[in-house]
């Protein structure tokens, strides 16, 4: 598990106490030979059933990503239609969360962005890449707070 992935889980895991929510996020134990669909999920009848997808990246390389490099083919297919059908079974909104790193002792970000915009992209307008602008941001936000990120609502 990364690190971002397991500060991904404490910040859910944290908001749920700290707002009195019911809910619990959490990493699926990950096989050296198995595919994985997401890395984050939630389970919460408060907030929704979500599949978070984590993806962190070197800041001074810029926010663009790309389709090819930042979402893994496997035999089972590429990344985005597995995490998508899997969504889509289970009843699970996806959510992409990325973190750019600014190099050491600098602050980190994340923001986290609804999946359907990136869906589209992938599929209807056959991008390569793309950038944070290109994507809706997901309501709940991920704040760097000291060493953690804080989930905060903006509704």
């Amino acid at each position: 598990m990364t690190e971002f992935e397991r500060k991904t889980v404490h910040a859910y895991n944290d908001f749920f106490e700290q707002n009195n929510l019911t809910g619990y996020a959490y990493r699926r134990k990950q096989s050296r030979y198995q595919s994985q669909v997401a890395d984050v999920l939630v389970d919460s009848p408060d907030i929704g059933y979500l599949a978070i997808e984590c993806k962190s990246k070197k800041a001074e390389y810029g926010k663009r990503i790309n389709f090819k490099s930042a979402f893994p083919s496997n035999d089972n297919g590429h990344q985005i239609p597995r995490t998508s059908e899997f969504a889509h079974k289970t009843g699970r909104t996806p959510i992409l969360a990325v973190e750019y790193r600014h190099g050491r002792g600098k602050p980190r970000e994340a923001q986290q962005y609804q999946w359907d915009k990136l869906e589209k992209l992938y599929y209807q307008d056959g991008a390569k890449s793309f950038t944070p602008e290109d994507l809706k941001e997901y309501r709940y936000k991920l704040k760097r707070e000291g060493s953690k990120y804080q989930l905060s609502d903006t509704q």
